[in-house]
């Protein structure tokens, strides 16, 4: 009975990071290129934002529920994670990047300005900071 709370507790937490992924991916691929194309906004709305700040609480939560119940191979789980991103970032460069681009040099903005969702949420994983439009990215 115990184990099983556990597990639902994990299942859980995985969904609700799931969602929020989904949150950030969604505003970086669909709606801040229409918000702002130029990627000039420093400000971010509340909802990804929160998003951003719920995942990385959500993820200690998971990381500290696995090392605390189970044997973790934790090699596994950074080969897991790294193919994740890997996917991620592999259908932002095929359907999505041209767009981002194309529409900030609409806007007036060099391509290389662009706001790249995919390094967003490399960098909120790994230092725990949510990177906006304006700030350095420094996992790159």
């Amino acid at each position: 009975m115990f184990d099983e709370r556990r597990d639902n507790l994990f299942i859980g937490l995985l969904c609700a990071g799931a969602v929020c992924v989904l949150v950030i991916l969604a505003d970086g691929w669909f709606f801040r290129p229409q918000r702002d194309p130029g990627a000039t906004s420093v400000e971010e709305p509340w909802l990804p934002k929160m998003a951003g700040y719920a995942l990385v609480v959500l993820s200690l939560a998971m990381l500290w529920r696995l090392f605390r119940y189970e044997a973790v191979d934790f090699s596994l789980m950074l080969v897991v994670v790294g193919a994740i991103s890997g996917v991620i970032w592999l259908l932002d460069q095929a359907l999505f990047a041209r767009r981002r681009r194309a529409s900030a040099a609409s806007a007036g903005t060099p391509p290389s300005v662009c706001a790249n969702p995919c390094r967003r949420i490399r960098t909120l994983i790994l230092s725990g900071h949510r990177a906006g439009a304006g700030d350095p990215v420094v996992f790159v």
